[in-house]
């Protein structure tokens, strides 16, 4: 809290030289989306700053939507802010949760780790955190550091949301990678043993890579994920995996 002080100072300064003119609550909608929430985007870009910062933040803003004179002090909220964030279509005005837009802004970088393999950063932080394994199934590690715990931090977002478009199953690994198609859990239910956890998907199609070794699918996962796989269909081209 006491490193991102100044994020706060900062919104506080302008909704006071804000707070005595006279604007409409239409004027003060545009003034908080368009100055107020875009203040911090450099610094959420990079950092995960704390909830309570971000709740701070938050009450600040709805505070001087509803026109109180003083943001420190409490008063009867006509709407909570909640219902504020909701989009205008439902009911909700557009503003901004700080929470769920820092973890944006930070899963753009995660996905730069994972889409730019070649990339110094992502070199760098790969032989430091997950040498033997992709960002999917990275861990914090020993001693990490403070930028390193930020990104993390998006990892189930970027699992979440995003699917392996399969290829020749070589860089995907059978545990761990949203491979498989299901809108809702992409990811194997199947238990995984212990042998088979570092095996790539490519294990399971033929020698010859034509076609899904059926027998062993059969052996190793349950019905739900059996049925799934074998009718997802194989290229005979010898194409990357991509997410």
């Amino acid at each position: 809290m006491e490193v991102f002080a100044f994020v706060k100072e900062k919104a506080c300064n302008r909704l006071n030289g804000w707070r005595h003119k006279l604007l409409s609550r239409a004027g003060k909608e545009v003034l908080l989306k368009a100055v107020i929430q875009v203040l911090p985007t450099y610094v959420m870009s990079v950092f995960l700053l704390p909830l309570l910062l971000c709740d701070n933040l938050e009450r600040m803003m709805n505070s001087f939507w509803l026109g109180q004179s003083d943001h420190s002090r409490g008063g009867l909220k006509w709407k909570s802010w909640d219902k504020l964030t909701l989009h205008k279509a439902n009911g909700g005005l557009g503003f901004r949760k700080l929470h769920l837009y820092n973890l944006a802004l930070l899963a753009k970088q995660s996905w730069k780790l994972f889409t730019e393999p070649n990339s110094l950063a992502s070199r760098v932080l790969k032989a430091r955190y997950y040498p033997q394994s992709s960002f999917f199934e990275a861990k914090l590690g020993a001693n990490p550091s403070y930028a390193w715990r930020n990104i993390v931090a998006t990892q189930e977002l970027i699992k979440r949301g995003s699917r392996i478009r399969f290829g020749n199953g070589s860089n995907t690994l059978i545990w761990g990678a949203p491979w498989i198609p299901d809108k809702d859990q992409p990811l194997v239910s199947s238990d995984c043993p212990l042998e088979l956890q570092q095996t790539n998907v490519s294990s399971l199609r033929l020698s010859d890579g034509g076609n899904w070794d059926v027998d062993l699918i059969d052996d190793i996962f349950n019905e739900r994920d059996k049925n799934l796989i074998i009718f997802i269909p194989l290229s005979n081209r010898n194409i990357v995996d991509k997410c």
